[in-house]
């Protein structure tokens, strides 16, 4: 996961003992100029228990936070320290990837809130207060999900076989409902979801991509 200024990522590492088949994950942060790993990125332990299994990184916008999904919990890092803040349980099935909105975000408060999948819904969260605000359940079993929260819209988009759209502004009526669904963009799973960095005057530009192969290029211009 690179970070917003292009200037340092995060790997994943995987070491595997072949005597005894133990399997450490490891986080290494990198700078883009220098060659060799600026250091490993320690978690905080939870429940008393070293992390086991490190599956999902992504950074915040303002790339001053990155969310580290390890043993199905999230946990927030500060990046200037690299201080763990904040560590959320999951309700279900627990948390398989997470995705901070991308930039552009004119909302009080939106840098707070982050989404999340298990494999069968998507959630989104305030990690200031470590909420859980809603979860957004299609049909099937959730392969790929993204968020936005730019202008004056917030959706979460949801990928299986279909792609669905559902209101993710905390002061609407219809807060975590199914705004539209589109079956069939890909012949197959939606594997990623990505939205445009910001938003123009024609809406919502966001990728899609498929077990197919294929790349689509998708515009949302709102729930008619």
């Amino acid at each position: 996961a690179v970070a917003p200024d292009g200037t340092r990522f995060v790997t994943i590492s995987v070491r595997t003992d072949t005597t005894t088949q133990k399997v450490d994950y490891e986080l290494q942060l990198w700078h883009v100029d220098v060659p060799s790993s600026s250091g490993e990125i320690h978690l905080a332990k939870v429940r008393g228990q070293s992390v086991d299994r490190v599956v999902a990184v992504n950074w915040s916008a303002s790339g001053d936070r990155l969310a580290v999904v390890a043993d199905s919990h999230l946990q927030i890092l500060q990046t200037d320290s690299w201080r763990v803040v904040s560590v959320l349980d999951s309700p279900g099935l627990g948390i398989s990837d997470v995705v901070f909105a991308p930039a552009g975000g004119d909302r009080p408060g939106q840098e707070n809130v982050i989404a999340t999948f298990d494999g069968t819904a998507a959630h989104l969260w305030n990690i200031k207060d470590r909420t859980h605000l809603v979860d957004f359940r299609p049909l099937f079993a959730v392969q790929s999900t993204a968020y936005v929260a730019q202008q004056n819209e917030s959706l979460l988009i949801t990928g299986d076989r279909a792609l669905r759209f559902f209101q993710a502004d905390e002061s609407r009526s219809d807060f975590g409902e199914t705004l539209l669904k589109l079956g069939d963009p890909h012949a197959g799973i939606i594997n990623h979801i990505q939205f445009a960095d910001v938003a123009d005057a024609d809406g919502h530009w966001f990728a899609t991509t498929g077990a197919d192969g294929t790349v689509a290029l998708w515009r949302w211009l709102g729930a008619q």
